[in-house]
């Protein structure tokens, strides 16, 4: 399970540069693609605090938080 959750996010990150450059017009391609992986990448950051909520508060907060 563990490998196959790391596969998932290895490919999310190889899907951002092509879809960024397919969705952005040229001018703003850069600040998307930016943009996008900062996006990512604080999602990675942030997403092991949420999990550690389950344990302090109530499980049911991560969920509550990961719908937004």
């Amino acid at each position: 399970m563990h490998l196959l959750g790391k596969l998932c996010i290895t490919c999310s990150f190889a899907i951002i540069y092509v879809f960024t450059a397919e969705i952005f017009p040229t001018v703003v391609r850069s600040i998307g693609l930016g943009s996008s992986c900062l996006g990512a990448r604080l999602g990675s950051i942030i997403a092991p605090f949420v999990r550690e909520l389950s344990r302090a508060i109530h499980p049911i907060v991560p969920q509550i938080i990961l719908e937004f």
